[in-house]
């Protein structure tokens, strides 16, 4: 062989030609490593979007990207997402947003990455938080960073820094001063929450979806600060995803009508509406079969997906629809309604419930004992204890 790869030794270097490894095993861990890092790890910084200026992604460690060749043959590509909860967020509950969301990132490590992957986990971060309009971001500090990585021991978690508050996390051609005046019921927007929440909407809506550090996987795994895994996952889902052939999956229903007029009407050219049972759509009766939409939504704060259909022309085409009409900030259309939508457009056959899944989502799921104050004190310890390691 030819090519040679410099080695230090002590003070010194010299060139080693890898002809000259002590065995061609050697050489294929160094391959099969490479290849790895060519998966998903190529870049340190990205863009988040063909809009968007640069974002920082961290890298993995090598001992995460060796148990990660190890499992490449056998686990399809898969990655768990969370978007983090603005950083001096409160709390209904008795243990604050920060608290919820380490115990969420330890039961995906506890109840899934012990059993399957393990899978990266990329945890989303505001890299604009001072534009918050409400002062509750702020940055999420290297201590803060290091005590989430030491509740996910058998985890890579990985930080990408996004905008939420401006350039594109905002719908093309509007400004922050008028979402400000239809989120405050004004110009025919319709009143309530605030633009960070509608952010985080039209993020979940697809933005995320077409976000480069995905780039190399097949599927991506929603969660929220405010969720758990309550029990160890007795499958894998992103197996499960693939030998069944699905493109979406999720674990329940709900209800939710902000705007659903308008984006009904915005998404009825998208649709097959000969199409016998679309789901989450209603047909009347008699001589009009005609459908309509009431509403009806998964409970999309657990959903897993494959990223091939929300980087589809179909779907982006829908995306720069919902833009135009100003669906987010205008209307307050919420996520979950949009992916009702999207599901009408899936194959059938693509889409599974799943109301086995170990999961729950805040005292909508949890009920009894939701974040009681011995959370808060588990939480608050860890802190304490974390400033003594930094």
């Amino acid at each position: 062989l030819q090519s040679h790869r410099m080695t230090r030794i002590g003070k010194g270097r010299r060139f080693i030609s890898l002809a000259h490894a002590h065995t061609r095993g050697k050489a294929c861990v160094i391959l099969i490593l490479s290849l790895a890092v060519a998966l998903g790890w190529r870049l340190r910084y990205v863009s988040t979007s063909t809009r968007s200026h640069a974002s920082f992604v961290t890298k993995p460690s090598s001992s995460y990207a060796s148990t990660l060749k190890l499992r490449l043959s056998s686990s399809p590509s898969g990655a768990v997402v969370f978007l983090a909860p603005q950083r001096n967020q409160g709390s209904f509950w008795a243990t604050d947003r920060f608290c919820l969301l380490l115990r969420a990132i330890r039961s995906v490590d506890q109840h899934l990455n012990t059993h399957f992957g393990p899978y990266p986990i990329f945890l989303l971060v505001a890299r604009d938080y001072e534009l918050d309009p409400l002062g509750k971001d702020a940055a999420y500090t290297p201590a803060d960073r290091a005590l989430l990585r030491r509740w996910a021991p058998h985890s890579e978690l990985i930080f990408v820094e996004i905008g939420m508050y401006s350039k594109d996390a905002l719908e093309p051609n509007t400004t922050v001063d008028q979402i400000s005046n239809w989120r405050a019921g004004n110009d025919g927007g319709v009143k309530g929450r605030d633009l960070g929440y509608q952010s985080m909407c039209r993020l979940w809506s697809g933005r995320l979806q077409h976000m480069p550090f995905l780039d190399g996987f097949d599927y991506y795994l929603r969660m929220d600060d405010d969720s758990l895994f309550l029990s160890s996952f007795q499958w894998d889902p992103f197996v499960r995803m693939k030998t069944e052939g699905l493109t979406y999956a999720y674990r329940r229903t709900a209800y939710d009508s902000w705007g659903i007029d308008e984006l009904w009407s915005v998404s009825r050219p998208h649709l097959d509406l000969e199409r016998d049972n679309l789901p989450f759509a209603s047909r009347g009766g008699g001589d009009d079969r005609s459908y309509s939409y009431f509403g009806e939504q998964p409970y999309n704060n657990f959903h897993i997906s494959n990223l091939k259909f929300w980087r589809s022309p179909q779907w982006t085409d829908m995306m720069r629809d919902m833009d135009d009409h100003h669906l987010f900030f205008k209307y307050r259309v919420g996520d979950a309604n949009v992916h009702a939508i999207s599901i009408m457009m899936m194959e059938k056959n693509s889409v599974a419930k799943w109301p086995e899944t170990p999961y729950a989502h805040n005292s909508n799921d949890y009920h009894n004992g939701w974040g009681e104050q011995s959370w808060q004190d588990e939480c608050d310890a860890a802190i304490r204890g974390n400033k003594w390691q930094i």
